[in-house]
């Protein structure tokens, strides 16, 4: 079991006892796929090494004007 599987069960617990018996199965499924998608981009996000002298990719687009 990985990190993200084990951090999504423990969330999944706290869905459960919460707002378990408002839910069915299928949303609960839902929320368990939604979850683990969330915890798999956190993931990943942090494996990627940054420096405090890092910026923001930014996207240089000149304006144009409509003819």
């Amino acid at each position: 079991m990985t990190d993200s599987d084990r951090e999504t069960s423990i969330l999944m617990e706290l869905v459960k006892e919460r707002y378990g018996e408002r839910l069915t199965e299928e949303q609960l499924q839902h929320i368990s796929k939604s979850l683990k998608s969330v915890m798999d981009a956190g993931k990943a996000l942090r494996e990627i090494q940054l420096e405090n002298s890092d910026e923001p990719f930014n996207v240089f687009r000149p304006y144009r004007r409509k003819e």
